[in-house]
C-alpha cells in the first residue's frame, strides 16, 4: 500500500502506511536481529516514513548480511531491491552506484528496458547517470516506457 501511496504522490498516508510496518518489523527484528530479509522490509518502511538515513542504514545492513549467501541470481534482486530503498531516500547517486553492475551481468532481470518502466525510479529521471544508462534502451522499449510514463502522469493528476 505505501509504495501506490508514494506512486500518487500522497506523503501524509504513505509516511502513515510505513509506520505500522516498522513496528511490525521492529518487533520481528528484536526476535530475529540476523535476519536480511527483514532488515530490507523495516528500510522499505523506513524510506516511507521519511526517515532516509536509517532506511539506508537498514538497506546496508540487509546487503552485508546477504552478501554472505548471495548467489548469482539472488544477488542481483537483491541489490536492486536494496537501490530501489536507496532510491525512495533520496540517495539517487548511491542507488546508481547500486544499480549500473546489475546491468553489465548476464542472465539478469534488472534491464535498461526494466528501470525505464520501474515507478519506484521516476525520481532518477533527469539525473544524467540515469538518462545515460536509459539511452541505451531499444526504440520500442522507449516508446513503451513513455506510453507508460504519460499513462501514470495522467494516475497522479
Amino acid at each position: 500500500m505505501g509504495r501506490t501511496l508514494l506512486l500518487l504522490g500522497d506523503t501524509a498516508r504513505k509516511r502513515a502506511d510505513g509506520d505500522p510496518s516498522h513496528i511490525t518489523t521492529a518487533v520481528q527484528l528484536a526476535k530475529y536481529p540476523d535476519d536480511a530479509q527483514l532488515h530490507e522490509l523495516n528500510g522499505r518502511a523506513l524510506a516511507l516514513m521519511g526517515r532516509n538515513s536509517e532506511a539506508i542504514e537498514e538497506a546496508t545492513t540487509s546487503l552485508q548480511m546477504w552478501e554472505i549467501a548471495l548467489d548469482m541470481s539472488t544477488g542481483r534482486y537483491v541489490r536492486f531491491q536494496v537501490a530501489r530503498i536507496v532510491v525512495q531516500a533520496g540517495a539517487a547517486d548511491r542507488a546508481l552506484d547500486m544499480l549500473e553492475p546489475l546491468l553489465g551481468t548476464n542472465f539478469s532481470d534488472v534491464t535498461t528496458a526494466w528501470l525505464s518502466l520501474e515507478p519506484v525510479l521516476r525520481p532518477l529521471r533527469g539525473n544524467p547517470r540515469f538518462e545515460n544508462i536509459l539511452a541505451t534502451v531499444p526504440r520500442t522499449m522507449q516508446k513503451l516506457a513513455r506510453v507508460g510514463a504519460s499513462l501514470s502522469g495522467r494516475r497522479r493528476r
